[in-house]
């Protein structure tokens, strides 16, 4: 960019000695492009400065995780014992361990994906000649395992929101669980439409 203003400069500066213009013109006009000059410059400064700012805002990053980044072992556990409440029957007790195990199973998934976000950031070709893809898959598996375990735990959500008189808010999980649930997980999908359709009385 300062290359292009000093030509125009220049440029201007030659003009003005074929038209037989003073010498204080001449300085004036290479004052003016100067100051232009300077302009751009501060205006590159100021996008430097703002690009590297933006690279060092974690705000999004704390919003969307929270406060508390859990373990493989925490997760489990939270897992588990939700999973004991609702084989229980008692979806009163149930309900806040679905909640807090969902969100702590998606949270894994997302931080274990951010591990992985290099390689799917990476070109065709740059993919393609990476030689520790085995290694990558074993953790591209347990993302999705977590996440799998985060939409069968949100059926199971739906379903003790629809026992406990919760219409709307069974609905609104259940519909949600259908976004996230794969082609591949039918089970699991059967069962979320299936309820679904019931409370819809679709047949």
């Amino acid at each position: 960019m300062r290359f292009v203003v000093v030509v125009s400069a220049l440029t201007i500066l030659a003009g003005c000695a074929d038209q037989h213009a003073s010498d204080d013109q001449a300085l004036a006009t290479v004052a003016e492009s100067e100051t232009d000059i300077q302009s751009v410059e501060a205006d590159s400064v100021v996008g430097d400065a703002e690009q590297l700012a933006s690279e060092f805002d974690f705000s999004a990053i704390e919003g969307r995780f929270g406060d508390r980044y859990w373990t493989v072992s925490e997760v489990t556990d939270a897992v588990s014992q939700a999973q004991e409440a609702f084989d229980s029957g008692d979806c009163a007790e149930a309900l806040p361990l679905l909640v807090d195990a969902q969100r702590k199973s998606n949270q894994i998934s997302n931080l274990i994906q951010g591990g992985l976000r290099p390689f799917y950031d990476a070109s065709y070709d740059q993919r393609r000649s990476f030689t520790a893809v085995g290694r990558l898959v074993g953790y591209e598996n347990s993302m999705n395992e977590y996440r799998e375990t985060r939409n069968r735990l949100m059926v199971y959500e739906a379903e003790c929101l629809l026992t406990l008189g919760q219409r709307n808010e069974g609905i609104v999980r259940l519909y949600r669980a259908l976004e996230l649930i794969p082609i591949s997980n039918r089970e699991l999908w059967d069962r979320a439409r299936t309820k679904l359709y019931e409370e819809l009385e679709v047949e």
